[in-house]
């Protein structure tokens, strides 16, 4: 089995993440796989090495490039691939676009970004493309219900399959202190952080800041800690950044408030932290939180109905009402004065959490559903 994945860009970000573990956990699957990029970005290099072979056309024009299409077609008369993987709605039209006349390759595509933050554009080509791919996949039952709800008419035929994390790439065997001094951060701070990047509108950044600001004023020795980028090349501005800036000047706790940028290895951040908080309104699963609580810290998460799904029954994993500060700032606060009680995961063992998320577990199950279609194609 043959499977090419096409990407629009390589900036980090949970899908090009997942594509990496996938690559990097090649092994895995019983068959070869191959990247198709038509993006750029500060994760080329490391994906160049785990992706072999690599094909990319860093030259897209327009939102149908004719050009890009014809580079596809090249690739996949050289790759041979049973089977073309997309996941952005731009790859799903070029990549149907240039199999239009191909019976034989199968169309598959996992949907990552939820309808409500999807523009008016994406929307509308998504639903009118759907219906010529022959496998459509969601990493969540939550993010199918949304789908359902903005009136995609394939909903009820999608595949849910949960991402994979990679273990080795999210867990270090260095101790706290040696990644807070790789990072430069204050060795006797109480270090609460966020992953994810400012410049797109599902994560909740700014809610955690002005929590934050009611939690500094009973935690002297507290820090907040952002591991995302504030922009990328594709998107050269961010508001969430700049309201994030400008409230904790205005709080005035911007000295006591960390951007680090992106980080690799992300372990040494998930390890360096006390409390990881996940705030937001718009995720379609979570790799961030998933991969704090494998590194065994509290997690805070949004009450929104995909973590409520794939946290369900799990310990120290605890859930404010999205958006809401107060009573964040209340969540933080109680885990902050109980921070040295020892790590409980009663309800799911560290077997049973890598079972669960592990990437070898999303292989997998994909690996089985591509061989299901070819069998009964």
């Amino acid at each position: 089995m043959r499977v090419l994945h096409v990407i629009k860009d390589l900036e980090p970000g949970g899908i090009q993440t997942l594509l990496k573990d996938t690559f990097d956990n090649k092994h895995l699957f019983d068959g070869q796989i191959a990247l198709f990029s038509f993006g750029q970005g500060r994760l080329m290099e490391a994906l160049q090495k785990s992706a072999d072979p690599f094909f990319y056309h860093f030259k897209r024009s327009y939102m149908c490039d004719f050009k890009l299409v014809r580079a596809l077609q090249k690739t996949i008369k050289e790759f041979k691939p049973d089977i073309v993987h997309t996941h952005h709605t731009a790859e799903m039209l070029h990549a149907f676009l240039a199999l239009r006349r191909n019976h034989h390759t199968v169309l598959a595509h996992t949907y990552h970004v939820s309808p409500f933050v999807s523009s008016t554009t994406d929307k509308y080509l998504t639903k009118k493309i759907e219906k010529k791919f022959d496998l459509l996949i969601a990493p969540s039952k939550a993010l199918t219900a949304q789908m359902r709800q903005h009136k995609y008419a394939r909903c009820d035929k999608y595949h849910v399959i949960p991402n994979g994390i990679s273990l080795n790439r999210c867990i270090t065997p260095l101790d706290k202190t040696s990644c807070r001094t790789k990072l430069k951060l204050q060795q006797d701070a109480l270090l609460i952080g966020m992953a994810g990047s400012f410049y797109n509108n599902i994560r909740d950044q700014l809610t955690l800041c002005k929590a934050f600001a009611i939690v500094a004023k009973e935690h002297k020795n507290s820090c907040l800690v952002f591991a995302g980028a504030p922009v990328s090349k594709y998107f050269k501005k961010s508001k969430a950044y700049d309201d994030c800036k400008r409230l904790i000047h205005q709080e005035g706790i911007a000295h006591r408030v960390i951007f680090l940028d992106h980080i690799s290895p992300i372990s040494y951040f998930y390890k360096s932290l006390d409390i990881y908080v996940h705030s937001s309104k718009y995720d379609t699963f979570g790799l961030a939180p998933v991969e704090a609580l494998m590194n065994k810290i509290p997690v805070i998460v949004s009450d929104i109905e995909v973590f409520q799904e794939v946290f369900q029954n799990i310990n120290n994993v605890f859930f404010f009402p999205t958006e809401n500060a107060a009573d964040l700032a209340r969540l933080i606060s109680a885990q902050l004065k109980t921070k040295d009680t020892p790590f409980k995961q009663k309800a799911i063992t560290d077997a049973e959490l890598s079972e669960k998320f592990g990437i070898s577990t999303y292989i997998n199950q994909l690996h089985t559903l591509y061989q299901k279609h070819l069998k009964n194609a």
